[in-house]
């Protein structure tokens, strides 16, 4: 029995000793991020001896963002410090990062891309995010490129700025930081820089619409169409002679839209997918229709204001224009072409349904250009995020009605000139009776009128 006893003691002590393991591993881990994921961001801002709180005061009239402070984590997260003035009267929120990885001279040569903020802390004016989707890369040096900061709009500070077209989901903000991060004696330092950016003003964000040809299922209710999407901008700080590429952002999502008498319209909606894209001036966009009397569609997607007008409404593509987009076409400056969807659906008696992808968010991030003055830049964009709210801006139709208008044209031309023959010949018969009178008249006027001649000519034959 004792044997049996020291057994179960010795069981018991090492099991003891297991736990007691396992407490202080897992309880000391735990403590640890816990520390690093939720110490108080003024509390981790003044291990910067650096910092003086009082260099960051109220401003409740700044409605701006300003990093302050980068941070890796040990997880190879990325964190932000955000300095936010106005936070008494307006508590503006950071939702993006305008992100370049990799080391840039003079801010060129950047791949900007869109990354979530989520904020993890506020105090004050102090605000800290982690940079959503992102890893810390393992280099020795790492370079991180901040061009623009984003907030939602708000109405009361920047005013009802939605246009007839499309509406502006986030302000940008420029930064315009290079930071560089570096392991060193067990820590990491940081280093900071900064780069020139450029505002972009975006004026218009529409669809158009392009109709393909007649097909066999549109007799039973089918159709389909393209979206062909259009951004146009100002650039108000440079007289911009000729853009070489710029890079794009916007987000995407499929949806089904159904109809149906009595349920009315539901709506169901994919995952919304993030595209960053680069645009260059030899890309061209083209939409070949499909059906009897389709069209192709096709310009540049990078073009001037006019050469855009000039290009879509040729002979050749031949799109319709609403007025009030042409006019503010001409109001802008450049042109982007930056994306086609498909667009289909079918009509029944007492139903209907259609799928299409919905736009939204779309912004420039760089733009690669030559001035008028020759002088070539590669700067990255502060560019506000706008998404097109469903109204087309024009549109390009199939070539059945101008095959139809030919033919009535010609139709009408040749039964015009068999109407024409035939009211001649009509007249003709009707006046013959007093063309044969007119003919007399004619005939005793020219011998009254030439009595004189005779008279002289008979006096002169006499001598």
């Amino acid at each position: 029995m004792n044997l049996i006893k020291k057994i179960i003691v010795k069981v018991m002590q090492y099991i003891c000793i297991i736990i007691v393991g396992f407490i202080v591993l897992f309880g000391s881990g735990f403590s640890a991020y816990a520390s690093e994921e939720f110490k108080g961001v003024v509390e981790e801002l003044k291990s910067d001896p650096k910092f003086n709180e009082e260099d960051y005061p109220d401003k409740i009239d700044d409605y701006n963002l300003y990093v302050m402070q980068i941070a890796e984590t040990s997880n190879k997260e990325l964190i932000l410090y955000v300095y936010q003035p106005s936070h008494i009267k307006y508590d503006l929120q950071a939702t993006k990062i305008s992100l370049s990885y990799g080391f840039s001279k003079d801010g060129k040569n950047l791949t900007p891309k869109l990354y979530p903020l989520k904020l993890l802390d506020t105090e004050g004016v102090f605000d800290k995010y982690l940079v959503s989707n992102y890893e810390v890369p393992k280099d020795n040096y790492r370079y991180y490129n901040l061009i623009s900061v984003y907030r939602n709009f708000n109405t009361k500070i920047d005013g009802d700025i939605n246009d007839i077209y499309h509406d502006w989901s986030d302000k940008a903000i420029s930064v315009g930081q290079q930071w560089c991060a570096y392991d060193i004696n067990n820590s990491v330092a940081y280093e900071v820089g900064t780069f020139n950016t450029m505002q972009i003003d975006t004026t218009l964000n529409f669809p158009i619409l392009f109709e393909n040809g007649i097909k066999w299922g549109n007799f039973v209710g089918k159709f389909d169409w393209g979206d062909c999407w259009i951004i146009c901008f100002n650039a108000p700080e440079y007289a911009i002679k000729h853009i070489y590429d710029a890079d794009l952002s916007y987000t995407k999502q499929f949806v089904r839209e159904t109809w149906a008498l009595g349920p009315g319209t539901s709506y169901e909606k994919g995952n919304i997918e993030t595209e960053t894209i680069t645009l260059k001036d030899e890309d061209i966009m083209i939409y070949k229709g499909e059906g009897l009397f389709a069209r192709e569609y096709q310009w540049n997607k990078i073009l001037s204001n006019t050469k855009f007008i000039e290009n879509v409404e040729n002979d050749n593509n031949k799109v319709s224009l609403n007025e009030d987009v042409k006019k503010i076409i001409l109001e802008s400056e450049w042109v982007f072409t930056y994306a086609i969807t498909e667009r289909t659906g079918q009509n029944f008696e007492f139903s209907r349904y259609e799928t299409y992808t919905e736009i939204s968010d779309v912004g420039i991030l760089r733009l690669h250009f030559l001035d008028t003055t020759g002088m070539t830049y590669d700067l990255g964009v502060v560019n506000s995020l706008t998404s097109p709210n469903g109204l087309y801006g024009g549109y390009g139709t199939n070539k059945i009605l101008e095959e139809l208008g030919n033919f009535f044209q010609k139709l009408f031309a040749i039964l015009g000139l068999v109407v024409l023959v035939l009211i001649l010949l009509f007249v003709s018969n009707l006046l013959t009776p007093f063309i044969s009178i007119l003919k007399e008249i004619w005939k005793a006027i020219k011998y009254v009128l030439s009595l004189p001649f005779r008279l002289l000519k008979w006096v002169f034959k006499r001598r």
